[in-house]
């Protein structure tokens, strides 16, 4: 059983609802979005992470789920199991979380901490979405368009060359990751995606992920996601295809939307200029990937908990 298994299992035993970024608490003008994630040492994280990046990182990938909703991040509660009470490590550790609570203007509502032996923290966000305004992985429809928010695959690079203990400018994209709240709320404004969906496991996972719940098959041009691509001139082109679709935690947005608000996009791009057009929704089930009018084969299609 995998990850995927195991959140259809609940789906089954518990609430169809399951398994989208966050949970959807409807309520008259606002509904409020919820949202957990945990890193645990050696699985998420080991020594070549520093105690403010962890705290920056375990709140921005909360963060970047209520974003994948189309949400405003309202509170957080923070848990830590932690193996002692180190002073110095702790007031790192708050130093990134506050810092990046600031940046997004969050309250730190409660929590809880215990000890353990294994170092494990953990977020429950809250953020709130116009009434029934939330934008789903499901919402995609036949002749959609799909678009990412920048370039992906520079978080796993950065993983490597910090694990190798080599010195990367590509680390910060896997130690400090910017959640894109504000593009995310100009989208649900304008009404723009029908579906959206952040990349925590990369490309291929999360769009077939969203091509599942939204019923329909994705095509993607690989060509259009590795255009001007960082990596080019530093690894090889077959490496270059492999971070960008299978590296995860770069947490950009991967959204559709209708083919006429292609114009809107102008309007996008003053936001994040790295907006792209990189595949089409259409009438079947399940994921291609495209380098010309070639199918790419994806014999990892990157992380995953429990294995495949």
């Amino acid at each position: 059983m995998n990850e995927d298994q195991l959140i259809a299992l609940l789906k089954t035993r518990f609430n169809n609802s399951i398994g989208d970024d966050c949970f959807i608490i409807e309520q008259d003008d606002y509904d409020y979005l919820v949202t957990s994630d945990l890193m645990t040492e050696s699985v998420h994280f080991g020594s070549w992470m520093d105690p403010y990046s962890l705290g920056w990182k375990i709140a921005a990938v909360n963060i970047s789920d209520i974003a994948a909703m189309g949400g405003k991040p309202l509170f957080l509660f923070l848990d830590l199991a932690l193996r002692r009470l180190d002073e110095h490590w702790i007031n790192l550790f708050l130093s990134g979380f506050f810092d990046i609570c600031s940046k997004f203007n969050l309250k730190l509502c409660g929590g809880d901490t215990t000890k353990s032996e294994v170092t494990t923290v953990a977020i429950t966000a809250i953020g709130k979405v116009p009434h029934k305004k939330a934008i789903l992985r499901s919402g995609a429809d036949i002749g959609d368009s799909v678009y990412i928010s920048g370039f992906t695959g520079l978080a796993s690079y950065g993983l490597e060359m910090l694990q190798s203990g080599r010195s990367s400018e590509f680390a910060k994209f896997q130690l400090i990751p910017e959640p894109e709240v504000n593009l995310a709320l100009k989208l649900q404004e304008l009404g723009l995606a029908t579906a959206m969906i952040d990349l925590s496991d990369g490309i291929y996972q999360d769009c077939l992920r969203l091509a599942k719940s939204s019923g329909y098959k994705i095509t993607l041009q690989a060509e259009n996601i590795l255009k001007d691509h960082p990596l080019a001139g530093i690894v090889s082109d077959d490496k270059i295809i492999t971070y960008a679709l299978t590296g995860g935690e770069d947490y950009r947005l991967l959204f559709t939307s209708k083919e006429n608000e292609e114009k809107m996009y102008a309007e996008l791009k003053k936001i994040n200029p790295n907006i792209r057009l990189i595949g089409k929704v259409t009438k079947g089930d399940g994921l291609t990937v495209l380098s010309g009018q070639t199918p790419i084969t994806i014999n990892s299609p990157g992380f995953t908990h429990f294995g495949s």
